[in-house]
């Protein structure tokens, strides 16, 4: 899945779809948006994270020069 900004928003749809039937393959989210303070959906995108080790995410920031980048996130 691949998103950036609020268009991230159907994504998430599949995101929840998928984590809530407790799907067996790998989940990938790719998300771009401008800093972290616009980074939506990131408190239940991390949740997920920790409750579904299949659910990978990468994000990437546009304008994040000096924007402390800290979470699970990083890991993906």
């Amino acid at each position: 899945l691949i998103g950036g900004g609020v268009g991230v928003t159907p994504l998430m749809s599949v995101v929840r779809a998928l984590t809530d039937r407790s799907w067996s393959g790998e989940i990938y989210l790719l998300y771009c948006a401008r800093t972290t303070r616009d980074f939506v959906f990131r408190e239940e995108i991390e949740f997920l994270q920790r409750r579904h080790a299949n659910l990978r995410v990468m994000a990437t920031m546009t304008r994040a020069a000096g924007d402390p980048w800290i979470g699970a996130m990083t890991t993906g």
